[in-house]
Formats: structure tokens, sequence, C-alpha cells
């Protein structure tokens, strides 16, 4: 078994307590609390999980998904994936 790392937050200094939830690019550790960033998750999820389940077109027909092309549709509304604004314009 590893070591485990742990570190008191009133140890560090108000810099570092700061730059902690800075942006990995800016020099930050990147950490968030999950209050912040849920709902973003919570779309990207669904952005990820939903059109692997829809019925899915081939050169050799039509591929049977899990879900309803009918129920997602009212759901997240008509051609959500091929709207002009790009993919999910309606949801974001």
């Amino acid at each position: 078994m590893g070591q485990r790392f742990s570190l008191k937050s009133e140890e560090l200094s108000t810099f570092n307590k700061i730059r902690v939830h800075l942006p990995i690019r800016l020099g930050g550790l990147g950490v968030r609390e999950l209050s912040h960033v849920r709902y973003a998750e919570f779309i990207g999820g669904i952005m990820d999980g939903i059109p692997p389940l829809l019925p899915q077109h081939r050169d050799d027909g039509e591929l049977h998904g899990k879900l309803n092309k009918l129920y997602v549709e009212h759901w997240i509304g008509e051609n959500c994936l091929m709207s002009e604004h790009g993919p999910w314009s309606k949801i974001i």
C-alpha cells in the first residue's frame, strides 16, 4: 500500500489556498468543489451518454438503439444533435 497524502488547510497560506482552486493552465491544481461543477458535469454526462443509445443509421440499414428516439426528442427537442448551431445547442 502506498502512503496517503494529507494536507491541513489551516497550514496553507492564503496565496496557496487560492492557487489550489486555479485551473492547471494558470499554475494551480485545478481542484474544484463538487457543488461548483455538478450542473456542468450532469450536462456533460448527458451529452456523452445519450448519443450511443440512440438509433444509428448505417450503410446496411438502421441499427436499433436502446432509447426510443421519440421520447428523447420530447425531452431535449427534435433533431437536437443536427442543429445548425451545433449539437446540443437547445440544451446548452
